[in-house]
């Protein structure tokens, strides 16, 4: 690579894994800047401080790295540009700042490679360049390493791969260098856990699944997250009516037609579609012609369901 960052050499994926939490990597950065549709900051905290040690391992992220090397080697064959693989590599200067790039370019000097796979239903966030995430993550990559450049090579749905040249940027390098150096102090090498996120919803409900008779005494902070949850639900309520309005007049317009033309463009669609279903009743009936009753494939699931009652009409807590 260069005299900027050192490699990390680890053996199986576990080490590696190990290594990767001894500091900021790339696919962190958009998560701690608050950027990633899949992880919070307080994931990455989770994670860095050994709190969470599950390895995950999503068909999204199975086919990502599947598709690793066939990318790469479009890349070669598209551009003519070798690659190499590389590993886990350490900024010098700031060690705490890490990552793997998927490969090198060493004739094309300064240059780094990131392949990244996407679905298709997510094709606008490349319309104008990378998605954001994936230019967050490789001007990480320039940081650490200090390359120059990098090329990201996307495969979007079942399209032929991308291939885009992306310069290094400075001013955006620093922004992120403070922001992760932030987290990395204030909050991983402090243990302080970061704030929670719309994205640790559902994370708080799984780790409390069970209740019990008992008080947790709130304080101003989240009686004015109550005032704003409850000023939201009207809002959405409000937006709901408006919406339906909308609707209710865009299909009196359609009537019988499954298009919707303004200005020689389809500004709206409403199509017959098809959905399987399961008859009940039927089921049932079959079920009892047979000697079996529905009630055997009856079970009971125990779910927490979180309530919030108007402030106004809040009653007092009897223990």
């Amino acid at each position: 690579m260069s005299a900027v960052c050192e490699p990390i050499v680890t053996g199986s994926r576990a080490e590696w894994l190990e290594a990767r939490r001894r500091g900021v990597g790339g696919s962190d950065v958009p998560a701690i800047l608050g950027m990633s549709r899949w992880n919070s900051p307080r994931d990455v905290w989770l994670d860095k401080t050994g709190r969470d040690t599950t390895d995950t391992d999503s068909w999204a992220i199975r086919r990502g790295n599947a598709l690793e090397q066939p990318l790469l080697d479009w890349f070669t064959e598209t551009t003519g540009i070798r690659h190499e693989r590389v590993p886990l590599q350490r900024n010098i200067a700031r060690p705490w700042m890490i990552g793997t790039p998927d490969a090198i370019t060493p004739e094309d000097a300064g240059g780094i490679v990131e392949c990244k796979t996407t679905s298709w239903r997510l094709r606008d966030e490349w319309e104008d360049g990378p998605a954001d995430y994936a230019e967050l993550q490789g001007q990480w990559y320039c940081a650490v390493t200090g390359a120059s450049h990098l090329w990201v090579v996307a495969a979007i749905g079942d399209d032929e791969p991308t291939i885009q040249r992306v310069e290094r940027d400075e001013a955006l390098i620093a922004t992120l260098i403070e922001a992760c150096g932030r987290f990395w102090r204030e909050y991983v090498e402090a243990d302080v856990e970061p704030p929670l996120t719309f994205l640790d919803r559902d994370a708080m409900a799984r780790e409390f699944p069970t209740v019990e008779r008992s008080r947790a005494d709130g304080d101003a902070d989240l009686d004015y997250a109550i005032t704003m949850r409850q000023q939201v639900v009207s809002d959405i309520k409000r937006a709901e009516k408006i919406k339906a309005e909308a609707e209710a007049r865009i299909i009196a317009a359609l009537a019988d037609a499954d298009h919707l033309v303004i200005d020689g463009k389809i500004a709206a669609t409403r199509k017959a579609q098809t959905a399987r279903v399961v008859d009940m009743q039927a089921l049932a009936a079959a079920l009892d012609d047979s000697g079996d009753s529905l009630d055997n494939y009856r079970f009971e699931r125990t779910s927490r369901v979180l309530r919030i009652p108007d402030p106004a009409k809040r009653t007092e807590w009897k223990d």
